[in-house]
């Protein structure tokens, strides 16, 4: 799995809070906010539930966002028959939202906004 990471949060830091209004995505974690703005598709998953992912994804001791370039949930999903986004939508892009325990997979378009230190 090729990975690159695009922010790591103060160690400890955990997912509390998982929203999707149908046009946004928010993850809280730790004291921050990511914001997908095009999200089309995410899981919420245990980090145990990841484990052939979490060799690439666990090098840090609190939460990272990581965008997955090659063998991850898209790569996966793209092997399905019936998953269509893999040839309409080929800007598609991955990426993973870790936390202490648990893990965010989002599909999107662009990067996510992340908004530091709130409380």
């Amino acid at each position: 799995m090729r990975t690159t990471k695009i922010h790591q949060f103060l160690a400890g830091s955990e997912i509390s809070n998982v929203s999707y209004d149908l046009q946004n995505l928010r993850i809280h974690v730790g004291h921050s906010v990511v914001l997908f703005t095009d999200a089309v598709g995410f899981r919420v998953l245990d980090e145990g539930d990841l484990l052939e992912f979490w060799p690439a994804c666990s090098t840090a001791p609190g939460g990272v966002i990581f965008e997955i370039h090659d063998g991850g949930w898209l790569e996966q999903e793209s092997r399905r028959k019936g998953f269509m986004s893999s040839s309409t939508r080929p800007a598609l892009r991955e990426f993973l939202v870790t936390g202490l325990d648990d893990c965010v997979g989002v599909f999107a378009f662009s990067a996510p906004e992340l908004t530091v230190g709130l409380e």
